[in-house]
């Protein structure tokens, strides 16, 4: 069965977006770069802060938000500063509203250094957003449209992907994971039917 989530749920939210900017104080047109990960060499977040950096190069009211914890989180911190964007870099912590984040965001980025299908991937799309994956990530990501997997050399590579991804949410992404079976309703229906079927095996 596929990572299913609630599609309902995911949708972009125009008022979340907007609370969620006040509350976290950003600015309501600025370009946001979200990531939500734990903070860790999997997940490669370090890279991530030189990619917006590039991004700063291009676009200076941008803002990166890291949502997570993790082992890495102070050596993150440090590098913001040695890089010269602390200043535009937010570290939410771990954190139970990722449908608010999504909808806040405006491109998503997971450049890990090993992945399966994730399940943020799959969130991330059904809010619309464009989503760039490195291409260690299982290309079953690739579920709406918006996503693209890039290799992990080049943060300048990155940044000119991120710069292109401007104003491309897909407003139809839910309707789009619901006909791929990517809907927690309907997949909690097929699995239910299985189970049905397994049952009247003799």
């Amino acid at each position: 069965m596929p990572n299913a989530i609630d599609t309902k749920k995911y949708a972009f939210s125009g008022n979340a977006r907007k609370e969620l900017r006040k509350e976290l104080h950003i600015p309501q047109n600025a370009f946001v770069l979200g990531h939500i990960g734990r903070l860790c060499p999997q997940k490669n977040q370090g890279f991530l802060i030189d990619v917006f950096r590039e991004v700063l190069r291009q676009d200076k009211n941008a803002v990166l938000v890291l949502t997570g914890d993790g082992p890495d989180k102070e050596l993150l911190q440090a590098r913001t500063i040695a890089q010269g964007v602390a200043q535009r870099v937010v570290f939410t912590g771990q954190r139970s509203d990722a449908e608010r984040l999504y909808s806040a965001f405006d491109c998503f980025l997971l450049p890990s250094n090993y992945e399966g299908l994730p399940v943020v991937g799959v969130e991330a799309q059904c809010a619309g957003l464009p989503c760039l994956f490195s291409d260690k990530v299982t290309p079953e990501v690739k579920l709406t449209g918006t996503a693209q997997l890039l290799p992990l050399g080049s943060p300048h590579d990155w940044a000119c992907a991120v710069m292109c991804c401007r104003g491309m949410r897909n407003t139809d992404a839910p309707q789009q994971l619901v006909r791929k079976g990517f809907d927690i309703t309907r997949s909690a229906g097929q699995l239910m039917e299985f189970y049905l079927n397994v049952n009247k095996t003799p």
